[in-house]
């Protein structure tokens, strides 16, 4: 692996298997033959119909063609959907969600000419239309254009049609999104949901640091956390989610052991953690410091500028500008 790049050189879910390499020709030679040696041992075969290798779209054509040729593999290129769900590099584009839109379309279509009440259709999006995007919700979440044109479907799948024009919707989906006791029809909110799967990562992380402080047998804690919802949860201002209820009761139950306040920092000021984050991806063991001297400098210095109360910022690159002018 190169140096400067995270230390990963595999990854592994069922049967799939991703390797990373720097694209030397030893590395790549030495992969394949340790690939012929478990065909050879196991009696299974790589299926070279379904594999590819991926390069920067700035690398040269002529590694390209060699590594197609050492390898054997087809070569294919972002973005690729796999189980599912994009793959992609860069920021997120609404054409990379556009096949979880089109399978929702597809089924719509099979029940939009059937004969259904109210109840029957509502019934549909909530267990059947709604479960095939908690797969790819729990992974990322989707550009807001997406998530707003999947409900816009469920809406007008609800309402019907008329003479092929979609019916008049006599209650909007954010209405119909309340529980049933308060007049709505028990849908879940896209949004919500996406909302939900990110703050159960935020919780796990803030319950696996507690954890490890209150083994350490410290007395006062200060936990900042820039998921609001998740602070919210554990300070009881607002009710948790039934899929993270038993992370926030773990968490409400230690911090009742010690002097622990859990409050809210906005992304913009967590920036030595982020620091810290990007730096754990390059190194191979974890570290655990214990002395601001033993931080690396780049964390170091951003620590500093906090203790000093000096304001951070979120740095955007500037967009071009393609007007252009041509004087008289």
């Amino acid at each position: 692996m190169h140096k400067k790049g995270p230390q990963i050189n595999h990854l592994s879910y069922a049967d799939d298997l991703v390797l990373f390499n720097s694209g030397d020709k030893y590395s790549i030679k030495l992969i394949m033959k340790l690939l012929n040696k478990y065909q050879l041992a196991s009696g299974q075969e790589v299926n070279r119909d379904k594999s590819f290798f991926l390069t920067h779209h700035k690398t040269d054509n002529l590694l390209n063609r060699r590594i197609k040729r050492w390898t054997g593999f087809t070569q294919s290129s972002f973005p690729f959907n796999y189980l599912g769900c994009p793959i992609y590099t860069g920021a997120k584009k609404i054409c990379y969600f556009s096949d979880i839109s089109k399978k929702i379309l597809n089924k719509i279509a099979g029940w939009q000419g059937r004969l259904l009440s109210s109840g029957g259709k509502a019934v549909i999006i909530k267990h059947i239309l709604q479960s095939q995007t908690l797969h790819i919700f729990a992974s990322l979440m989707p550009p807001s254009t997406v998530i707003k044109e999947i409900e816009m479907q469920f809406a007008n799948f609800f309402w019907g049609q008329r003479d092929g024009k979609n019916s008049y919707h006599w209650a909007s989906w954010k209405n119909m999104c309340f529980p049933t006791k308060e007049g709505g029809l028990g849908f879940k909110s896209l949004i919500d949901i996406c909302h939900t799967f990110s703050a159960k990562s935020e919780a796990q992380a803030a319950l696996i640091g507690i954890s490890w402080c209150l083994g350490q047998q410290f007395e006062a804690l200060d936990v900042e956390l820039d998921s609001q919802v998740v602070v919210r949860m554990i300070n009881e201002s607002c009710k948790p989610s039934w899929r993270i209820h038993n992370l926030i009761e773990d968490i409400k139950n230690k911090i009742a052991q010690r002097n622990i306040i859990v409050k809210h920092c906005y992304r913009e000021g967590n920036e030595v953690a982020d620091a810290l984050a990007q730096y754990a991806t390059t190194i191979q063991e974890p570290i655990i410091y214990f002395q601001e001297s033993k931080l690396p400098a780049e964390v170091r210095g951003l620590l500093r500028m906090n203790k000093l109360h000096l304001p951070s910022f979120r740095r955007r690159p500037k967009k071009a500008s393609f007007w252009h002018y041509d004087p008289p």
